[in-house]
């Protein structure tokens, strides 16, 4: 609730909370308590009590009130029974109705953020994501954003039999860095942004999802940015893991995925 109120209030943003569940006295009375200490006005918000099987009450609603950005708690590290069965935070994840922020580490008080990663990916969602990002930069006064793009290993199609062989992998692998390279830096120039933002540009060869999680992790980030899934994610998905999967079984960081601008 705290995070909430204070990213409603960096945003201009109107709050609403969703509670899925019968609105007996005990519960009405705890939430009236959490909202006093996150200092909440309960007169300036709206409350929506719903009935039902929480994901679907939860995607239902975020349609219906055009909800912008839905905040969820989120377990860092996910046991076996969550990964194959799906949580709440994870099954949204997968299908989200709106652009969604997981925070695996909520903070009573926040007043900046240390570093920000955002997917550098190719692709027509990314601006979204990299303006996101970079406001969220902005109202945290982040010091630094990482703008991320993830290369597969396959892409040095010369194969290491000897040292003639390692050099010419090598200059090939310069030169896709040099290609990626140019790209981002047309990709960031066509995104608005403030001049005291810190931005670096980082290639990592590696899989899809698992990299950019690895690298968030080592930089110890304080939010990672992704875009939303081409495709609703299913069940063989969690036996085959795309890039999604990768960070949502082990999240490095609170993690924001963009379904379009917040």
């Amino acid at each position: 609730m705290h995070e909430a109120r204070r990213i409603a209030e960096n945003l201009n943003a109107e709050l609403t909370l969703i509670h899925v569940g019968e609105q007996r006295k005990e519960d009405l009375d705890l939430f009236d308590e959490i909202l006093e200490s996150a200092g909440i006005v309960k007169e300036d918000v709206k409350i929506i009590w719903k009935k039902g099987k929480t994901v679907k009450v939860l995607y239902d609603t975020c349609k219906e009130e055009k909800i912008d950005l839905l905040i969820l708690g989120a377990i860092q590290h996910e046991a076996v029974l969550n990964y194959y069965l799906g949580s709440v935070a994870r099954s949204l994840s997968r299908n989200p109705p709106c652009s969604l922020l997981l925070i695996i580490d909520p903070k009573m008080a926040r007043s900046k953020l240390n570093s920000i990663v955002v997917n550098g990916h190719q692709h027509l969602k990314t601006k979204d994501s990299l303006s996101v990002a970079f406001e969220f930069s902005r109202k945290y006064e982040a010091n630094n954003v990482f703008v991320v793009e993830e290369i597969s290993p396959k892409k040095v199609k010369t194969k290491i039999e000897d040292n003639n062989s390692l050099e010419f992998a090598q200059k090939e692998k310069e030169n896709i860095l040099r290609s990626e390279n140019a790209k981002l830096d047309l990709l960031i120039k066509s995104v608005p942004q403030s001049e005291d933002i810190s931005i670096k540009k980082k290639i990592v060869f590696g899989k899809r999802g698992y990299s950019i999680g690895h690298f968030a992790e080592v930089k110890n980030a304080d939010l990672l940015v992704l875009n939303s899934p081409d495709k609703k994610l299913g069940f063989l998905d969690r036996f085959f893991p795309n890039d999604l999967e990768y960070i949502l079984s082990d999240l490095p960081c609170n993690l924001l995925i963009v379904d379009k601008n917040v």
